[in-house]
């Protein structure tokens, strides 16, 4: 398994994240856009030819891109123009992604207020396939991230939708921290989703660091090399008040429980 890092958890600019992801020792990382996604260099030709530089320069390639913009935006909210909205960013992102070379687009699996489970799944479901060709033609993932909205919050949840929508370029990007948050068992979700994870994101909540909260990361991590799980393991950890000794000592300890040794 290769371990990245979230922007958020190393708190730095993208101008300056690939250089300290590399000296940290991260193999990739995940950038995050929110509501001012139109302002990041992602949406704009010439930021993402130097995000690219950025990242061949110090060989830390960009994993993937979190959509953190979905809880605005969501494909299930119940006014049709967000939902359109919602639908121009999926493509766009996909092909964004091809172009900088990222394999995943995190979506996480949103619920507005006033929208029922029944007709929110319904409506993610139709949104999702109505712009899955993107991700197909551009061959890259729509990673839908377990955020604990009850429609979407146990394996078998996440496993029907990803069956329903029926597309090899739509999985699940699963969050065990999410599940335990939840009270629900990861194991078993990771036991029915298994070859549709296609990105994990690991923490430890209530913890600051890795090993110090409520996720058995040993477990886990098992769970998924049991299922054939071989790829990212992607920091999403506190950036704490001081960033980098977080950034270090959480890769330590990921990369020791990988290991089978306590190597810090």
């Amino acid at each position: 398994m290769k371990i990245g890092v979230m922007d958020s958890a190393l708190k730095q600019p993208w101008e300056k994240l690939f250089d300290i992801a590399a000296k940290i020792g991260f193999e990739g990382v995940e950038l995050g856009v929110h509501k001012n996604y139109e302002d990041t260099k992602l949406w704009n030709a010439q930021g993402r030819l130097e995000l690219r530089q950025l990242s061949e320069t110090y060989n830390v390639p960009i994993a993937s891109i979190c959509l953190h913009v979905y809880w605005q935006i969501s494909f299930a909210s119940s006014e049709e123009p967000i939902r359109k909205k919602a639908v121009d960013i999926a493509r766009s992102s996909a092909a964004i992604a091809s172009e900088i070379g990222a394999k995943n687009l995190l979506i996480p699996l949103t619920q507005p207020q006033e929208v029922p489970p029944e007709k929110a799944r319904e409506l993610w479901i139709q949104g999702i396939k109505s712009c899955v060709d993107s991700a197909e033609d551009h061959e890259v993932i729509y990673a839908l991230e377990n955020v604990n909205r009850p429609f979407a919050k146990t394996g078998e949840d996440l496993a029907s939708i990803v069956d329903e929508i029926n597309s090899p370029y739509v999985k699940v990007y699963y969050d065990p921290a999410n599940a335990v948050h939840a009270l629900l068992n990861p194991l078993k979700d990771i036991e029915i989703l298994g070859k549709r994870i296609s990105q994990v994101h690991i923490k430890d909540p209530p913890g600051k660091h890795l090993g110090e909260g409520r996720v058995d990361l040993p477990l886990i991590l098992k769970a998924l090399k049991d299922v054939g799980y071989d790829d990212w393991l992607i920091l999403e950890t506190p950036a704490t008040e001081n960033p980098l000794e977080a950034g270090i000592r959480n890769l330590c300890y990921l990369r020791g429980v990988l290991s089978g040794l306590r190597i810090c």
